[in-house]
């Protein structure tokens, strides 16, 4: 949520003490260790963009296999990219492709299991057929939608 006023809103001054400084410290050693145990965790952003002459709905499901609940839900206009929160950790993270009318299009069944360069720029037009599995299938256990780059 994003505040445009402060209306509803106070603010406290906070003071340092003895307990907030050894909690704080706490805090930031277990973040940096978190940091060094989970490196896969970090996402990265990679392009999206509709090389179709339709607008595409993009879906991002909570599921990996069906669809039924949404975690959000973009419309790309022919030409559009958008950009997308992906993890290199080697699980299938899907994304459904639906027309500005309801009709299921395909799926994009991304799965990383590193960084890919900033340049890569994945095409609507990738997608492949949603079946039983949002496109899961089509991974066999690899990088999709490239198995090297």
């Amino acid at each position: 949520m994003v505040a445009h006023r402060d209306e509803g809103m106070s603010f406290e001054k906070l003071r340092p003490t003895r307990a907030g400084a050894l909690g704080l410290g706490i805090l930031l050693l277990f973040t940096l260790l978190l940091q060094g145990c989970g490196a896969e965790d970090i996402s990265f952003n990679l392009k999206l963009r509709n090389n179709t002459h339709e607008t595409a709905v993009v879906l991002v499901c909570n599921g990996r296999t069906s669809c039924t609940r949404i975690a959000y839900k973009v419309a790309l206009k022919p030409g559009a990219v958008v950009l997308t929160a992906q993890y290199p950790d080697g699980i299938t993270r899907p994304m459904r492709i639906d027309s500005e009318f309801g009709r299921i299009l395909g799926c994009l069944p991304f799965q990383f299991s590193r960084v890919v360069p900033s340049k890569v720029v994945v095409n609507v037009s990738q997608m492949v057929p949603c079946g039983d599995s949002l496109g899961t299938r089509k991974t066999e256990g690899r990088d999709w939608p490239y198995h090297s780059y």
